[in-house]
């Protein structure tokens, strides 16, 4: 125990420099990316004078360093400013989004996370049968689909014309439920409302097989490679000439010691969701932080570009370590 807090302590520390790091480029980056964000913020009937006034209003005349240290200073007091359009702290617009972002990435890698490993199990233990080429072919389609274009596809065959689920947000205008998390879910089971849980899933299952199909098909092709790899291992084969059933061999034995790679890649792909499913949250009007980072870069808006930025960079250092705790309880040979 003393060790894996020691561990995260670390962790925490080396998240100092990796975020001054992120937030330096990211600064830098904005502050060089063409538009004038005065200029669309004052609009385009504006005069020279009024943009003026308003880029000094908002210190866009000071040197870089300067504009840079007012920064730093505001996230040492976890400010992450003002968002130059929506006129409300970026922390809370970012608070907000996240939720959704969060509950849509769950629920999308639990998806793929629970068929991709089932459909590489089964190819990897029948390998070479109809079951196993079917699959890989399906595999390779999977990776190569267009996510946007696969949202489409979904939204046209069950929204537009069967009807069976909605086009798009995250629940119906007439729904009525009392948000505590943020998690539509998790409230409508707090709140015991069946009707509203009942709507949310409706509005979550299209977006969720959208944004986990790729990942099921990519943890589905690292399941059946690391199974294989696996199960030609001597102990293996020993286990069996023991006699234990098939099954005993390939999840207690074989499973086990394959699923390092698989959270690993899943783990990562995770993160990198949580940072914003840009194009599956923009083609299912889904209100979370990949939107919100599309509609910040599209009108300069420097605060909230550098807020998600930053908020990506945090999240992605906390997944990583909760990936190498796990390696632990998946293989204790691993240490800290």
């Amino acid at each position: 125990m003393r060790d894996l807090l020691s561990f995260i302590i670390k962790r925490f520390i080396m998240l100092i420099p990796i975020l001054v790091g992120v937030s330096l480029i990211t600064f830098l980056l904005t502050n060089i990316i063409p538009g004038d964000p005065a200029q669309m913020l004052a609009g385009e009937k504006a005069t020279k004078e009024e943009v003026e006034a308003l880029r000094k209003k908002l210190g866009l005349n000071d040197p870089i360093y300067i504009q840079y240290g007012r920064y730093l200073n505001k996230l040492l007091h976890l400010d992450l400013g003002y968002s130059l359009f929506k006129h409300k702290p970026v922390i809370e617009e970012i608070t907000q989004r996240f939720m959704a972002t969060l509950e849509l990435t769950t629920f999308a890698m639990l998806f793929a996370f629970t068929v991709g490993v089932v459909l590489g199990v089964i190819s990897a233990t029948k390998r070479n049968s109809a079951f196993d080429h079917i699959a890989r072919i399906w595999a390779t389609l999977g990776i190569s689909t267009p996510i946007f274009w696969l949202g489409v596809m979904l939204q046209l065959i069950f929204s537009l014309y069967l009807g069976w689920f909605p086009f798009s947000a995250r629940m119906g205008v007439f729904t009525k439920l009392n948000k505590f998390t943020g998690l539509l879910i998790l409230d409508s089971l707090i709140a015991r409302n069946i009707p509203a849980l009942l709507d949310v899933i409706k509005h979550l299952t299209l977006p969720v097989i959208t944004l986990g199909m790729v990942q099921t098909t990519l943890i589905s092709r690292i399941t059946r490679s690391s199974m294989l790899e696996v199960l030609s291992q001597d102990y293996i084969r020993t286990a069996r000439s023991k006699g234990l059933a098939e099954r005993i061999v390939v999840f207690k034995h074989a499973l086990k010691n394959a699923l390092i790679p698989v959270v690993t890649v899943g783990g990562l792909n995770f993160a990198k969701l949580l940072g914003g499913a840009v194009l599956t949250e923009t083609v299912y009007a889904w209100p979370g932080l990949g939107q919100y980072l599309w509609f910040s870069i599209t009108y300069r808006d420097f605060p909230a570009v550098q807020g998600c930025v930053l908020t990506y960079a945090v999240i992605f250092v906390f997944i990583n370590l909760v990936i190498d705790i796990l390696y632990m309880y998946i293989d204790p040979r691993i240490k800290y």
